[in-house]
């Protein structure tokens, strides 16, 4: 009998996983339930030297370290709305962007 290495179900579904590109609201649930905001997330995985902005290579590696599954750089292409080649956080979550603006300009004078 030949029997044929087929890969089981479980291999296929993470496989296809691996390759899914997520949309921009299935990552921002999925921040919001891994650190409990998309900001907090934002700035310890994705931006923790505050550029406000991130590459496809930064993206990845932040994706990776939090297990968010899926194809990270065609996951990346489609957050990336301008196509500048980087993610500006105001792309990602434009409301905790704005909170992140506010406080940094508040913060500015008193530092």
């Amino acid at each position: 009998g030949g029997g044929s290495m087929a890969p089981t179900s479980s291999a296929v579904r993470r496989s296809v996983l691996r390759e899914e590109v997520l949309s921009r609201e299935r990552v921002v649930e999925f921040l919001q339930e891994k650190e409990g905001s998309v900001l907090r997330a934002w700035l310890w995985y994705f931006d923790p030297d505050l550029e406000l902005r991130v590459t496809a290579l930064q993206f990845s590696h932040a994706a990776r370290e939090m297990g968010l599954g899926g194809n990270a750089t065609a996951t990346f292409a489609v957050l990336d709305d301008d196509k500048s080649g980087e993610l500006a956080f105001e792309e990602l979550h434009e409301e905790d962007a704005r909170i992140w603006r506010l406080f940094r300009d508040w913060a500015s004078p008193q530092i």
